[in-house]
């Protein structure tokens, strides 16, 4: 797998980083131990803007990291929970993305951040 990014565009690397979490632990079965092992500390504690912060008003503090999100995709496929099969196939990986980005456009996950 080959994940580019745009250069300096850390919110891209961030995002860029939890689907590639996404992609080892679901398709090659991983914990988030190894993905954090392999990836590094560093990257696996970057953390996200909050998602109803304005731009009049300074930056509230982060607290979702990377690994939360590897987290919380260990958790789904060690219950059963998502049926990662889909995967497997173009069709499928799109279908999954549509999904995944409708539920971002209607939802705000932001909500369930533990700890804020």
């Amino acid at each position: 797998v080959v994940l580019l990014t745009p250069v300096g565009d850390e919110n891209a690397r961030t995002n860029a980083l939890v689907l590639l979490g996404a992609y080892l632990i679901f398709v090659e079965s991983w914990d988030c131990s190894q993905v954090v092992d392999v990836i590094g500390a560093c990257d696996a504690e970057r953390r996200f803007v909050c998602s109803w912060a304005r731009l009049e008003r300074p930056e509230p503090q982060r607290n979702m990291m990377v690994k939360d999100c590897w987290a919380g995709f260990e958790f789904l496929h060690r219950q059963g929970w998502f049926d990662d099969t889909c995967l497997t196939t173009d069709v499928g990986t799109d279908l999954v993305c549509s999904m995944l980005s409708n539920w971002a456009a209607m939802y705000d996950a932001s909500w369930i951040i533990p700890g804020y």
